[in-house]
C-alpha cells in the first residue's frame, strides 16, 4: 500500500527528481504503516561522501520550497530524525497521504577532509617502498600505488591501519582534488627521497590511528622515519598554496582543555553554559542531554535555514565568549600553558623530533616556527611575567600569545573558529571549534 500510496501523490515525480538530481543523496526505500490517508508515508534517504544528514535535508528541503510543495509543519512522531515534510494539496479533489522523507548516513562514510590528507601521507609510503617514480603523473602514479598496495607492510603500525588504508586507496578517485593531492603526495615522495641521500632510511611508517613504538601516543608527526642508525623523525605534513599560511598546530578546542590541560571538567561546564547562554535560544532546541548530537544540530541547521542573522548573530556572540573563556584560563594558569605550548604545539619531543613539511604541488619545504615557540617557552620568564594572552584587535577569531624574555617579547597567533561544512559548522559544531597555531606574529 505504501508504494501505491506514493505512486498517486502528486508530488512524488517532483520529489524522486529532486533527490535523484543530487550528489550523495541515494533513495533507499518506501514505507507505511496503513491505508489511512492521515498516516504518513516514509521516504527513507541516504547521504554519503561530505553530505551529512542534516545537510541533505537543508538542501532538499530548499529544493521542495522552490518547487511550492515543503511544509514546515512536524507531521511525524520521529521529530528526533531529520527530516523533511511534504503535505498534500489541500486544493486537490482527492486525497493522499503525507509524505515524511526521513535522513540517513551511509554506514562507513568518509569524510574527504580525511581521504585528501591521507593522499599526501600514505602514498609516499607506499611510493617510498615500492620504488615508485616520482616523475609518474597522476593517473600512472595512483596505478602504481593499486598494484604496489601491500597489507603486510612494515609502513603499517597494524593490521587495522592496513585495513583502512585499502580503503583509503580505494575511495581516493573520489577526491574532488585528487590530481593535486597526487602532486602533493609526490612532493612528500621527493622528500624522503633526499632524506635517503643525506642519511640511509632503514623504514618509514604511517602515523595514522596508532604511532610506532617507541613514539609517544600523542605525536603529532603524520608520518616517521626511522634512520639506519636507530634515530626517528616525525613529519608533519601540511598542503597548500604557494602563498598561504597554513596552521601549524591544528586540534579541537575540547583537545585543547581534556587533552592538553588534563581539565575534561572546566571543558564540561563551558558546553552546559554555552547551552544556557546561546543554544536555548535556538526554537526547537532539545533539552541538554542531546548537546551536539544530531537532533541538536537538525535544530540549530533549521535556524539558519530560517533566520539566518540570527543564527549569525548567535555564532559570533559564543565564538567570543569561548575566545574569551579560553584566554582567562591560560591566563589563570600560566605554567600549565607553557607546557601545553612546548608539548603539544611545538611538539617538544626528545627522542622523535618533530619537522613540519610545507606540500606545495609537488614541493616540498620546511618550516621553523615551532622551533621557535619552543625556544621562547624556555627562555620566558616564570609565571605570569612570562605570559600574555589577549584577544587580536583585527579579527574576531584569533588569539594572540606573547612570551616575554628578558631581551624581547614574541608574539604567536592563534584562532579558534569552524572548520566544519554545512549542518555541522559553526553553531552546529558547538564548542568543540577547531584550535590553531599559524605561526609567529611578524
Amino acid at each position: 500500500m505504501a508504494q501505491k500510496l506514493l505512486e498517486e501523490h502528486p508530488s512524488k515525480k517532483i520529489i524522486l527528481s529532486e533527490i535523484k538530481s543530487m550528489k550523495n543523496l541515494d533513495l533507499r526505500k518506501v514505507e507505511g504503516k496503513g491505508q489511512k490517508v492521515d498516516t504518513p508515508v516514509y521516504i527513507f534517504v541516504e547521504s554519503s561522501g561530505d553530505l551529512t544528514r542534516s545537510d541533505a535535508r537543508i538542501k532538499l528541503s530548499q529544493r521542495l520550497m522552490k518547487k511550492k510543495i515543503y511544509s514546515d509543519e512536524r507531521i511525524s512522531k520521529k521529530s528526533t530524525e531529520p527530516a523533511s515534510f511534504v503535505k498534500p494539496p489541500v486544493n486537490d479533489k482527492n486525497q493522499y497521504s503525507p509524505l515524511v522523507i526521513v535522513y540517513k548516513s551511509k554506514s562507513g562514510g568518509m569524510q574527504e577532509t580525511t581521504l585528501n590528507s591521507t593522499i599526501t601521507e600514505l602514498f609516499p609510503l607506499i611510493a617510498f617502498e615500492s620504488g615508485i617514480s616520482e616523475r609518474l603523473n597522476e593517473d600512472a602514479f595512483y596505478n602504481q600505488i593499486q598494484s604496489n598496495f601491500n597489507p603486510k607492510s612494515s609502513i603499517f603500525v597494524d593490521d587495522k591501519d592496513a585495513i583502512a588504508g585499502k580503503k583509503f586507496i580505494e575511495d581516493a578517485e573520489r577526491s574532488s582534488q585528487f590530481n593535486l593531492k597526487i602532486r602533493n603526495a609526490i612532493g612528500a615522495l621527493k622528500y624522503l627521497k633526499q632524506q635517503n641521500k643525506g642519511k640511509k632510511i632503514a623504514q618509514v611508517k604511517w602515523g595514522y590511528r596508532r604511532k610506532p613504538t617507541g613514539v609517544n601516543a600523542s605525536h603529532r608527526g603524520d608520518i616517521f622515519v626511522k634512520f639506519d642508525d636507530g634515530k626517528m623523525l616525525g613529519l608533519s605534513l601540511k598542503a597548500g598554496g604557494a602563498g598561504t599560511k597554513e596552521p601549524k598546530f591544528n586540534t579541537y578546542v575540547s583537545a585543547v582543555m581534556n587533552d592538553g590541560f588534563g581539565d575534561s571538567e572546566t571543558y564540561a561546564l563551558w558546553q552546559k553554559e554555552s547551552y544556557e547562554k546561546y543554544y536555548k535560544q535556538v526554537p526547537g532546541i532539545p533539552d541538554f542531554s542531546f548537546y551536539g548530537k544530531d537532533q541538536m544540530v537538525d535544530a540549530v541547521a533549521q535556524l539558519e535555514f530560517q533566520n539566518n542573522r540570527e543564527y549569525e548573530r548567535l555564532y559570533n556572540e559564543q565564538l567570543d565568549w569561548l575566545r574569551g573563556k579560553l584566554i582567562d584560563y591560560m591566563m589563570a594558569n600560566p605554567d600549565a600553558t607553557k607546557q601545553w605550548l612546548l608539548n603539544s604545539v611545538a611538539a617538544v619531543d626528545e627522542n622523535v623530533p618533530t619537522l613540519l613539511v610545507k606540500l606545495v604541488g609537488d614541493k616540498a619545504t620546511v618550516e621553523d616556527d615551532e622551533n621557535i615557540l619552543a625556544e621562547c617557552v624556555q627562555r620566558s620568564k616564570k609565571g605570569k611575567a612570562g605570559l600574555k594572552v589577549k584577544r587580536s584587535p583585527t579579527s574576531k577569531q584569533n588569539i594572540i600569545i606573547t612570551l616575554k624574555c628578558r631581551d624581547h617579547d614574541t608574539k604567536f597567533q592563534f584562532s579558534v573558529r569552524t572548520n566544519q561544512v554545512g549542518a555541522k559548522h559553526k553553531l552546529g559544531q558547538f564548542i568543540r571549534l577547531a584550535f590553531k597555531y599559524n605561526g609567529v606574529v611578524k
